[in-house]
């Protein structure tokens, strides 16, 4: 059997180098056919469809993405705390079914199987998009609920570079510091930015007793660097690194009165990309390479946990547009994994590749647009699966569209999953899941513009950690249904704009057919609104809300956490040109007590400044 995962896995590597040399020879193109045209600024393969972001100027101060993204987006995050772990949950799946891509490039945490998106912070950050069910299937593997893009270009924005700072009543302060400049057909971009914090907000014990949060302190040190060198015609080099060093100490819960647990994290990501795009092709080749340490103590248990990771990928995509509108893109990515930890028997190290191929037509008469989309997905000598999906966009007289969409994808078992000594099951399947949906987007009366989306799934061998034999340990368990609906509305007028974020969901196991009941922290009901008005040539202000239902925390539903509606005004002040500003901030102005995990207390009232200078060098 090793010797056949051997011969496969040469033919694997065989066909990425063939692949590779005939992309490299694709590049001179006929021209003489009459085509649809590339558009040269857009070099992104893969982000042809999604649902935009816009990146809020006033939403830039936030410490980390994952407030941004509560705010803008209606997105539920399964929150420690500040300074604590903060885990993403879409269209109420899981946080190891969201994809993280930083520029271009998929971070995969095979340990875990998700990304703590408290660790990335907003202010780093060039661009934010998110993908939706429609089309975030191209990502591959566990892109299941959806996809989050960040970039960190450089050359991007009016001004390249500028310092900031901010202080918060949580014994809070920040500073960045971002330098860009140009020499020649070469762009650069430095951006270094530290936190330090004490977390001792005050907040109700389970008596009702006022207290303030004890071993909470919390600092990171980050740094990016982007480099953008133009090449002759329109091609490019790209080179991107980010390091991180980030502490933490970990707060006791509610029923505990002591905690002397702490968590480090450390890791370095690299990246360097060549695109080249023509008029009728786009070829773009990245490789990436990241380390990244956790260390994990517990003075009272004696635990003093390791652990280590390294990350290999070679990603590689085409796009072509063909005669009659058709468009054609194809390309493979190569990843290899090394693991270590105090929690394995052995070293760990996994090879996995994706190799897709996408054929869109467009209907100029009608008009609609057609897409197809398949994916085998290979992990050498443990699986292979398919991912997969189709979409229909009809557009219609009024400026809007509908599409309906359908597809397959799977969530691969964790090394933890596999592997955690004791208990791993290294016979785990993945989790497979089906998912269908519609969309409409149109325009109501006075241009406000709205999003409608019903979405469904239906998953299998969904992994479940239940006690065996005294110890806990995965299996597949259970099948799960997954449907919902959501609805998006946008106003924007010159000095007014008014954004409203509405989800409904259920998810749930096929236990009890008599008792569907919800999964544990997902909320049947998430909203947001974001309203802001210039209401001076100086001043604007800006308000958020935030409403989150109840979540159980059972799977039996005898515990659950209420729900809570936070309101986070802010004023901001701006010099004529533009280049100072200050924000004036206060988060949950209703002081409300809440709790995003059980017995993990969140903060009150908090009052924040923050001020930002933009200059060029």
């Amino acid at each position: 059997m090793n010797k056949v995962n051997s011969i496969r896995h040469l033919i694997y590597i065989l066909f990425f180098s063939f692949y590779l040399i005939t992309s490299i020879d694709s590049q001179e193109i006929d021209t003489a056919i009459e085509m649809s045209v590339i558009e040269i600024e857009d070099q992104n393969v893969l982000t042809r469809q999604y649902d935009s972001v816009e990146f809020n100027e006033i939403l830039e101060f936030q410490h980390s993405l994952s407030g941004v993204l509560r705010s803008k987006y209606n997105v539920y995050f399964k929150d420690y705390g500040p300074g604590s772990s903060s885990t993403i949950a879409l269209n109420g799946g899981k946080a190891s079914e969201v994809a993280l891509v930083w520029n271009g490039i998929r971070l995969n945490n095979p340990m875990l199987g998700l990304n703590d998106f408290s660790m990335i912070h907003a202010s780093d950050i060039s661009s934010l998009k998110m993908v939706g069910l429609t089309s975030n299937n191209i990502y591959g593997a566990g892109s299941v609920a959806g996809t989050v893009l960040i970039d960190t270009d450089a050359g991007k924005g009016l001004y390249s570079s500028g310092i900031s700072s901010g202080f918060s009543t949580l014994n809070q302060w920040k500073i960045n510091l971002k330098l860009g400049w140009k020499v020649s057909e070469t762009n650069h971009k430095i951006s270094l930015s530290t936190l330090q914090a004490q977390n001792n907000y005050k907040y109700e014990d389970r008596s009702g007793a006022v207290k303030r949060l004890p071993h909470a302190n919390h600092h990171y040190y980050n740094a990016n660097y982007d480099f953008n060198y133009k090449l002759r015609g329109n091609a490019k080099i790209k080179a991107s690194i980010w390091v991180r060093d980030q502490f933490r100490q970990i707060p006791p819960i509610l029923t505990s009165t002591y905690n002397d647990a702490t968590q480090g994290d450390q890791f370095v990501r690299s990246m360097v990309q060549y695109s080249s795009i023509s008029t009728h092709h786009l070829w773009d080749v990245r490789a990436f390479y990241s380390i990244q340490n956790q260390n994990y103590t517990d003075p009272a248990i004696n635990l003093d946990a390791h652990h280590q990771f390294d990350n290999f990928q070679l990603r590689i995509d085409n796009q072509w547009l063909l005669p009659n509108s058709w468009s054609l893109r194809y390309g493979s990515n190569y990843s290899y994994f090394s693991s270590r930890s105090d929690n394995y028997r052995d070293p760990l190290k996994e090879s996995r590749m994706g190799i897709y191929g996408q054929l869109s037509k467009r209907l100029d008469k009608i008009p609609l647009n057609v897409s197809f989309l398949i994916r085998p997905e290979i992990i050498f000598g443990y699986s292979q699966d398919l991912v997969a999906d189709g979409r229909i966009n009809y557009e219609l007289d009024n400026g809007g569209n509908i599409a309906v969409y359908g597809g397959r994808n799977v969530v691969l078992p964790t090394f933890n999953d596999r592997f955690w000594e004791p208990g791993g099951n290294p016979e785990l399947l993945p989790e497979r899941n089906w998912m269908y949906g519609v969309q409409y987007q149109f325009e109501l009366p006075y241009q406000l513009n709205s999003r409608i989306e019903i979405f469904g799934r239906s998953a299998t061998d969904w992994i479940q950690w239940l006690p065996k034999g005294g110890i806990w340990s995965p299996d597949n368990y259970h099948k799960a249904r997954n449907y919902g609906a959501k609805l998006y509305l946008e106003k924007n007028l010159n000095h007014f704009k008014a954004q409203v974020g509405y989800q409904w969901v259920r998810t749930y196991l096929l236990e009890n057919r008599n008792e569907y009941k919800q999964t544990i922290y997902t909320p049947k009901h998430l909203a947001s609104a974001n309203f802001s008005y210039d209401f001076a040539r100086f001043f604007s202000a800006n308000v958020d809300l935030e409403y989150t239902s109840k979540r159980y925390t059972l799977s039996d539903h005898s515990d659950y956490l209420p729900g809570f509606f936070l309101i986070h005004p802010a004023l901001q002040f701006r010099s004529g040109n533009g280049k100072w500003k200050v924000v004036v901030g206060i988060q949950n102005v209703l002081n409300h007590q809440y709790q995003g995990i059980k017995n993990r207390p969140m903060p009150g009232t908090t009052f924040q400044i923050n001020t930002n200078y933009n200059f060029n060098l």
